[in-house]
Parts: C-alpha cells; structure tokens; sequence
C-alpha cells in the first residue's frame, strides 16, 4: 500500500456547496482520484483538514483504495461533450460536431481515458469508418475533427502519449463546367422573379449563402459598388462574415445593376427576397437550379450539372479560357489560397488545347503520307499487293489516323 502512496502527487480544491467542502486531488500514471472525506468517513468540511489528510498521505498513512474517487473527466465521452460545448464556432457547426461526437466518436470510443490513446487506436477506428463504406473525404473531416479534440487537450496529455493520425489521401472531384451558351439554356427555366439571384451568382461567382444574405446597406448604387461581407446560415442567421472571413468589394457591373436597382425600393434590409419575403437559403437555390438544369437537358440536352458547378466554378473556367490570367479570377472570387483558382486551370481545355496544337495552330495530321508509301512497300517487298496507306477516317477527331474499314 506504501507503494501506491508514493507515486501520487496532491492538491486541495474547494467544492463549491453549501456548506462547503473540499477535496484532495490525486493523479497517479495519468489517471486522476479525488477524496472527500478522512480515514473515518468525515466529510472534509475545512482546508486544515484536508492539508492534514494530504499530510498523511505522504507519511503513507493505511488509507484503503475504496477512498479513492475516480475522476471520470478524462473519461473520452465527457471530455469530448465538454469540448463541442466550449468550442469557439458558428452555431451551424457546433450542432453539426455535437451530432458527430454523439453518433460516430462516442458510440465507437465509449468511456475510454484520453490519456490510453494510442495510434493502434486510431488506426483502427479508420478501419472501422471504411468498413461502413464512407467515403475518404468524410473519413479525413471525421479524423480532423478528432484531431482538433486531442490537440486542444495537449496540457493534459504527454506529447509522446499523443495518438499519431494518418494522412487519407482523397481525390478531389472533378469541376463540371457548363459554357456560357448551356447556362443560357438553365436560366430559360428559371422563373422571372428568380433570375435576379441568379445572375447576381453568375457574375460575382459568390457562394449561394452569401448571395441570399447580401444586404441594401453593402450596395452603392451611386458610387455602382458593393461588398460581400456576409453569409446566410441556417435557419436564415445572418453571419457576420464569409466563408474565408474576407470581406470582397466589386464594382456593380451593367449587367449587375440592372437586376439590382429595381430591388432597392422593397422593404426589407436583404436585397433578394422569394415570392414569401424571405431570403434565400441555399437549399431553395439548388433545389430552383436542379429542376431548371433538369428542364434544359430534357429541351437541349445540356449538362446536369449542381448550383456550385453551373455557376461558380463554371465562373472559374469560362475567365481563363477568355484569357484572364488566375490573380485576378482570384480577387473577384474571393479565394484565400491561390491554389484553389489554379485549379481552374486543370479544366480549361481551350488554353490547354493551344498548349498541345503548338504555336501554328493550323491542322495538319502530322502523318508524312510519302514516308507511309515508302514504308509499306519495304515491308511488303511486293508491288503487287497493292498495299495502301492510312488515311483519316471521315469520323475520325482531326489529327487522327483511321484505317478506312
């Protein structure tokens, strides 16, 4: 029992009660007890008694384990409650973490001490998120989720008992850009009374929650500017910043003002309103572009394609194909890391179709049809097989060698 003694460390807090208490706090190998009363079950209703109980730990005093409290706060599914509760976010996402400890994190980990951590744990839990089928994106969000726990509890745990996580490797999907002539099409089924919030997304390349929350007092007509500053979240609650918390003035173009100024005389602060008064959600906004993007493929057989394809990204690749270089997509865009606008680049075909055809740009196949004479015959060493050479298909794509069939 002197053994146990010795390798605890103490401390005496007060509890607050009426009347007060306190308690000796001890740690030993990680793990955290406290005790409440003496050796004769007294309650500790002073500090002197609680000093004099720690006195008697050091002298290895035969006090029994049963004394002995543990802790639970180290526990992994009440520390990690305690921090989705103190955690320094938007509403929106505290009550998305909050559903993701409460249906993935705790199920899975239960009861177990942070400080037992280790990265067979972790490495198990990912085997255990893959054999539900999740995609490896949803799986690199969950373990980063998890990681920002740990890392906020690194007072507690020893750097070298803190769990490694491993790097998910996640392809990224591909941008499906329609042409200015196919998005068009999508806005002939989109109604009147819509196609101002629509074309307010497709020249400014905002985000949907940030066209719903633009507001009369971020626009000047006279001076024909305004900033993006907010971003509607859920239930309609107005952020006080964008996505990347950059604020984006752009010039109120010709095309912008037109679909904007007759909207500054309605009463409300929110310059786009549905038929009901209300702002824009982002939900109502794809659910208007996927029934319109339905309609033009059924009519023209246009791309379906999602809200943030049809008009943000298709903004992206439609500029650099029109030669605008990537630093000034960038600013009007309002992208914080560059390599997110050089990503454009990867689906502008016209620029790297000039890349691939050379400085000419005049057709030619590139096939020396002498030379394919002249090959024919020392392969055969028979004029009279009438070997012929091979000639572009008429169904061919340009530059490509078919032989007639």
């Amino acid at each position: 029992m002197g053994n146990y003694i010795k390798t605890l460390q103490g401390s005496i807090r007060k509890v607050a009660s009426n009347p007060p208490l306190f308690q000796v706090y001890l740690s030993r190998n990680g793990n955290r007890f406290f005790i409440t009363k003496d050796p004769n079950g007294r309650p500790l209703r002073t500090e002197n008694e609680a000093k004099r109980l720690l006195i008697l730990l050091d002298k290895d005093s035969p006090i029994v384990p049963e004394m002995f409290t543990r802790d639970h706060s180290l526990d992994f599914d009440k520390a990690i409650k305690k921090w989705v509760a103190h955690s320094i976010c938007s509403l929106e996402w505290k009550d998305k973490r909050k559903r993701i400890v409460e249906n993935t994190f705790i199920p899975y980990f239960k009861k177990k001490a942070i400080k037992d951590f280790n990265d067979n744990d972790i490495a198990k839990f990912v085997l255990h998120l893959q054999s539900k089928g999740l995609k490896a994106k949803t799986i690199k969000n969950l373990l980063g989720e998890l990681k920002q726990f740990f890392t906020s509890n690194r007072k507690t745990i020893p750097p070298e008992k803190m769990p490694a996580f491993p790097k998910i490797k996640v392809q990224r999907s591909p941008i499906k850009a329609l042409a200015k002539e196919e998005q068009d099409q999508v806005f002939e089924f989109i109604e009147p009374h819509n196609i101002p919030v629509f074309t307010f997304m497709r020249f400014t390349a905002c985000r949907p929650s940030e066209a719903g929350a633009l507001q009369k007092r971020s626009i000047d007509i006279k001076g024909t500017s305004f900033v993006i500053e907010n971003a509607l979240g859920k239930g309609r609650r107005l952020k006080d910043t964008t996505k990347t918390k950059m604020a984006r003035p752009l010039p109120l173009i010709p095309e912008l003002l037109e679909v904007v100024k007759p909207l500054m005389g309605k009463p409300s602060d929110f310059v786009f309103l549905t038929k009901a008064g209300n702002p824009y959600t982002t939900t109502r906004l794809e659910r208007i572009w996927r029934v319109a993007s339905r309609k033009a493929n059924k009519k023209y057989g246009t791309k379906i394609v999602n809200l943030y394809n049809g008009l943000k990204h298709s903004f992206g690749v439609q500029r650099l194909d029109e030669g605008f270089n990537l630093d000034e997509i960038k600013e009007v865009m309002g992208h914080a890391d560059s390599q997110t606008t050089r990503r454009y680049a990867e689906y502008s075909n016209r620029r790297r179709g000039k890349v691939m055809r050379g400085a000419s740009q005049e057709f030619h196949s590139g096939y020396n049809q002498k030379k394919s004479n002249d090959i024919n015959k020392k392969w055969s060493g028979r004029e009279d097989l009438n070997l012929r050479h091979l000639t572009p298909h008429a169904s061919a794509l340009p530059g490509c060698a078919t032989p007639r069939r």
